[in-house]
């Protein structure tokens, strides 16, 4: 039997025809950096979650609750401390990398609200 040949894609489909924005070089540069703060404290958050999931089979295998489970409380928060912040870095890296956010809107922004503020504490 005679399978169709697959048809190309149309233009309007591909990668080259989709509008990307522009990213200045300060927000590549941000995004970048971001990007990996995010993956480097994900990677310790891992990391230290890991070492406390051993140290917490260390303490229930001994079966001792004395000082252990100081370390192993602090390692534990510390470590999901680090993988909430790692998200959220590589959340916003990724935002000003594809263009979704700038630096320069983001720091006009600041400045209105600044300003605005001071003229709000002067008019009281």
């Amino acid at each position: 039997m005679d399978q169709p040949s697959p048809q190309s894609p149309r233009p309007e489909n591909t990668l080259s025809a989709r509008y990307t924005p522009r990213v200045g070089r300060v927000s590549e540069f941000v995004g970048s950096r971001l990007l990996l703060i995010g993956l480097l404290a994900g990677l310790m958050g891992s990391a230290l979650l890991v070492f406390a999931g051993i140290k917490l089979w260390l303490v229930v295998t001994r079966r001792s609750l004395g000082s252990d489970v100081v370390p192993l409380v602090v390692g534990g928060s510390l470590a999901f401390a680090l993988l909430s912040i790692g998200v959220s870095a590589r959340r916003s890296g990724l935002k000003y990398l594809r263009g979704q956010k700038a630096v320069a809107r983001d720091v006009g922004q600041f400045v209105a609200r600044r300003i605005a503020r001071r003229r709000q504490a002067r008019g009281r």
